[in-house]
C-alpha cells in the first residue's frame, strides 16, 4: 500500500483485501481519510479453491458510504 498511497486523491476509494494487522488498517484508514480517500478493510477468507468456486467470504469494515459505493463488487469478490 505504501508504494501507491501517494497516487490516491480525494474522492477515491481503496479496498484492502489483504489479511493483516487490524491496527495497521486503522492507521491506513485514518491517514487516507485525512486526504479525502475512503479506505475499506476487506480481507477475503477462503482457500484458493474456495475462491475460484466463488465461495469465499469477504469481511468488510470501514465507511458505510464507501461500502455502499462498492456493493456491486462484493458478490464478485466473495
Amino acid at each position: 500500500l505504501l508504494a501507491h498511497a501517494s497516487d490516491l486523491h480525494a474522492g477515491q476509494l481503496l479496498i484492502d483485501t489483504t489479511t493483516g494487522n487490524p491496527e495497521h488498517s486503522e492507521q491506513w484508514a485514518s491517514r487516507l481519510q485525512a486526504r479525502g480517500v475512503t479506505y475499506l478493510d476487506a480481507p477475503i477468507s477462503g482457500s484458493s479453491e474456495v475462491t475460484h468456486r466463488g465461495e469465499a467470504t469477504v469481511m468488510v469494515s470501514g465507511d458505510r458510504r464507501g461500502y455502499e459505493r462498492c456493493e456491486p463488487l462484493w458478490p464478485v469478490l466473495g
